[in-house]
């Protein structure tokens, strides 16, 4: 019990040390040298000054001028600022596409004639040429291998004859 109430003590002691060495800077305005980028801080001095730095810079980006206007919540926007709103009106060429899809729906739309059907019939009658089946290739009987373990069932779940 005495060990925990010395490490916090040895805690609290180091804390104020740092503080004070805070204190003093923030007052004199020294920083502590700058270490080489990429390395970790290895004090608590070096890792305090990074993170003032961190700090002076976002405040510097905070009070930086920006082009948008500064505006607090619930504030109306004054007439002269609002900027003009276009309207789209897709109506427009609303009944030029209507009346093509009639006449496209109109000309598709006519009675075969006793020609159309023989054709048509003909067609679907051709008979396609045979195709040649070709011997399997060893790659080709290697991928159905895995192609049919990665789709069976699991080994533990597989009848002893499939084995």
């Amino acid at each position: 019990m005495s060990g925990l109430i010395l490490v916090f003590v040895g805690v609290f002691v180091v804390g104020r040390i740092l503080q004070g060495v805070a204190d003093n800077q923030r007052r004199t305005g020294t920083v502590p040298p700058v270490r080489p980028a990429g390395t970790a801080p290895t004090t608590m001095t070096e890792l305090l000054a990074e993170m003032r730095a961190q700090l002076q810079a976002a405040q510097q980006r905070a009070e930086a001028p920006t082009t948008l206007p500064r505006r607090l919540p619930g504030t109306a926007i004054k007439p002269s600022e609002r900027q003009a709103v276009v309207q789209l009106d897709q109506d427009d060429g609303a009944e030029a596409l209507v009346q093509r899809r009639i006449d496209a729906a109109e000309a598709r739309n006519v009675a075969w004639q006793p020609s159309d059907h023989k054709r048509f019939d003909a067609e679907i009658r051709k008979r396609a040429t045979p195709v040649v089946p070709r011997k399997a290739a060893s790659t080709s009987l290697r991928q159905a291998m895995i192609w049919r373990e990665v789709l069976s069932p699991p080994l533990a779940l597989r009848d002893r004859d499939e084995i």
